[in-house]
């Protein structure tokens, strides 16, 4: 996978791009069925140093002024979303699916961004960028020569880098990319340019979840992956499958794993008897590697 350039501007870096985010069933229900990605707001993200954010305030006759930027960075409201890097797929990212995907029972959806924004531009007040991740954070400029709100807002906005896209490197396996607006409370995934949603990801193909997934989508031409872990002699890595290939392929290894099974319990009170299997109870090669994944 090609690196991405973060020192371009987003929206030129994420030409042809895939974003990735991450979420519970019952959330990505919702955002298909409306067609909308719902921005959340800026005091439930879970990284409890990044909501605290406080200025200074010399002059104690300008206190307010710290209670106003508390109450216009609030109003801002946001939504993340994962990248593809040069080590791992956004899709692939265990973590996120640990952390936001309802530890794994929840789903990942690929967004194709040259489709995601297009109706969005400085007329919305809509702001994107990376985020980058410090071991220390710059402290904020003080804020006494300020005197309205409006005046709060500017200053936000000056210094949104640091505010909006600067979170502690403990976080940087999340690889984010984020939409900040105290203008808009959604974006719209489905427009002139088509459906935004170019895949949509589980990590079984077993589960009811995958089962109502499917009947969600079967009339779009949206594909469905499902993960799964193989191992080799060196290391073990995620793959992807179709949900029924991935059915066919299990069925396949619970048959072979069950005359394992069978012939193991035949023979378990015999310590001396050999347990390797007739090899042409294994109907082939292909079918043995697929009963080690």
């Amino acid at each position: 996978m090609e690196k991405i350039d973060k020192q371009k501007p987003p929206r030129e870096a994420l030409q042809g791009r895939k974003l990735y985010h991450y979420t519970s069933f019952e959330s990505f229900v919702k955002i298909w069925l409306s067609k909308r990605l719902l921005l959340g707001s800026i005091g439930s993200v879970n990284d409890f140093m990044e909501y605290k954010h406080t200025v200074e305030v010399r002059n104690l006759c300008c206190l307010p002024l710290a209670e106003a930027f508390t109450d216009v960075r609030m109003s801002f409201r946001q939504i993340s979303f994962t990248l593809d890097d040069d080590q791992v797929e956004g899709f692939k990212n265990p973590m996120m699916w640990g952390q936001y995907a309802n530890k794994g029972k929840g789903v990942c959806i690929e967004f194709d961004f040259d489709k995601l924004l297009p109706n969005y531009n400085g007329e919305d007040e809509v702001f994107d960028g990376f985020v980058r991740y410090e071991k220390k954070i710059s402290k904020l400029p003080v804020i006494d020569g300020l005197k309205t709100k409006n005046d709060i807002r500017r200053y936000i906005l000056s210094n949104k880098e640091t505010i909006m896209f600067t979170k502690f490197d403990v976080w940087k396996a999340e690889n984010e990319y984020r939409i900040v607006s105290d203008n808009i409370s959604e974006i719209r995934i489905a427009n002139a340019m088509g459906n935004a949603i170019s895949a949509v990801y589980l990590t079984s193909c077993l589960s009811d979840e995958c089962d109502f997934v499917e009947k969600l989508l079967e009339k779009s031409n949206v594909p469905i992956w499902t993960l799964y872990v193989t191992t080799d002699m060196s290391f073990s890595q995620i793959q992807i499958e179709d949900p029924q290939g991935r059915r066919n392929i299990i069925e396949k290894s619970n048959e072979i794993n069950s005359q394992a099974k069978n012939y193991y319990q035949s023979l378990k009170n015999d310590c001396n008897a050999c347990l390797i299997m007739d090899r042409i109870k294994l109907c082939n090669q292909s079918d043995m590697n697929e009963s080690k994944k």
